[in-house]
């Protein structure tokens, strides 16, 4: 719910203009930087770098608005930070003709926003989208770091040797030697081990519920089936000799011909498709998994009787209650001027069931706000 100035393009920034139109250089940005100092507008001009710089971001996306601006795009997180704090400036970086890095551009808060720390179960974040005047979009690096973080749009572009990590892609890991999904408890299993319905639904891969079922498993005639070596559909259940056991060892998609339609080969997860080729999940547009990614946003009026002063931070609290939500979920609060008054600041938590948001000062009027939900993916 912060607000911010208009881009100022620095001193700094300006040079490097001078000299790309010249065509002595080609404009790269770098990263995009997050302090809690306050500068006017007349002191960004004259800064080449911030002070007490709390965060950056790496640049994920560079994209010409027109032929004479450009937005950079950034995406900070909360899960390394201990400290909160109140964002008043925002500085985009760029290269000059020594390589080095100097303030291209820099705006500073109406409203501050408040990042808080994370707490071990609920992270926060923003997607900073910064659009700046360039006079030429001609002579502008469009490539970007390809270790920052990724926003949901960038999804396609991820790399699934990631599913290589404690953390997984997309519910998805393969850690000490084995393939292991997320449950809806967040656990870590082996799907060898699930046997009913029950422990299917909890994996919410309604596509398996079909003839053919997806990556070698199916819920077909009441019951769960997998397939074996031999391409037949059989009851996990009806393994009873540990022969019958190691054929659906999970090392053994460490093949060519992979196990179950799942294969890890040349230093990528792939499965096999109904025509029979082996392709990369990633490219698989599933509507349940597009769906779930993509924002969703309502309208909702914020009583003013129902904040709850939190007696251990002094904070109050207004808590909304959706079964849809869980602490992987990011919440956005987006308001209109009549209604950005009345609330001072704030920030959101996400919860099993429900999110509250946050502010230091009780509001004294009802307030109106729209409300975004999505789900953060974590790689």
């Amino acid at each position: 719910m912060a607000e911010f100035r208009a881009m100022v393009i620095t001193n700094s920034g300006q040079e490097l203009i001078a000299k790309t139109l010249a065509g002595e250089l080609e404009l790269q940005f770098t990263k995009i930087c997050l302090t809690d100092t306050a500068y006017t507008d007349a002191q960004l001009l004259e800064l080449s770098t911030l002070n007490n710089i709390c965060q950056s971001a790496s640049i994920s996306r560079v994209s010409k608005t027109s032929e004479s601006a450009i937005q950079v795009e950034g995406v900070v997180l909360n899960v390394n930070l201990t400290t909160g704090y109140y964002i008043q400036t925002l500085g985009l970086f760029a290269k000059d003709l020594n390589n080095n890095e100097v303030l291209y551009a820099a705006c500073g808060a109406t409203i501050p926003g408040w990042m808080p720390p994370y707490n071990g179960s609920t992270i926060s974040g923003c997607n900073l989208k910064l659009i700046t005047m360039v006079s030429n979009t001609s002579n502008i690096s469009l490539t970007v770091d390809p270790a920052a973080i990724a926003t949901i749009e960038d999804l396609n572009s991820l790399e699934l040797s990631s599913i290589q990590t404690v953390d997984g892609l997309h519910g998805i890991r393969y850690y000490n030697n084995a393939l292991e999904v997320k449950n809806n408890a967040g656990n870590w299993i082996n799907p060898a081990s699930l046997a009913t319905a029950a422990d299917l639904n909890s994996l919410e891969l309604s596509s398996i519920q079909t003839v053919d079922g997806l990556h070698g498993i199916r819920y077909y005639n009441n019951a769960l089936e997998v397939k074996n070596n031999t391409g037949n559909w059989i009851n996990p259940a009806s393994l009873a000799t540990a022969a019958d056991l190691n054929s659906l060892e999970l090392s053994s998609i460490q093949t060519v011909d992979g196990l179950h339609g799942i294969r890890y080969y040349n230093n990528a997860l792939e499965v096999k498709n109904n025509t029979g080729n082996w392709i990369n999940p990633a490219s698989l547009a599933m509507n349940d998994e597009v769906n779930a990614l993509k924002p969703k946003s309502k309208t909702l009026t914020l009583s003013v009787s129902n904040w709850v002063l939190n007696s251990n931070t002094q904070l109050y609290e207004y808590t909304v209650t959706d079964s849809t939500v869980s602490p992987s979920h990011i919440i956005n609060c987006y308001m209109d001027l009549d209604n950005q008054v009345k609330l001072t600041d704030g920030y959101t938590e996400t919860y099993n069931g429900s999110y509250k948001i946050i502010t230091s000062k009780q509001p004294i009027e009802n307030i109106t706000i729209t409300v975004t939900k999505q789900l953060y993916a974590s790689w």
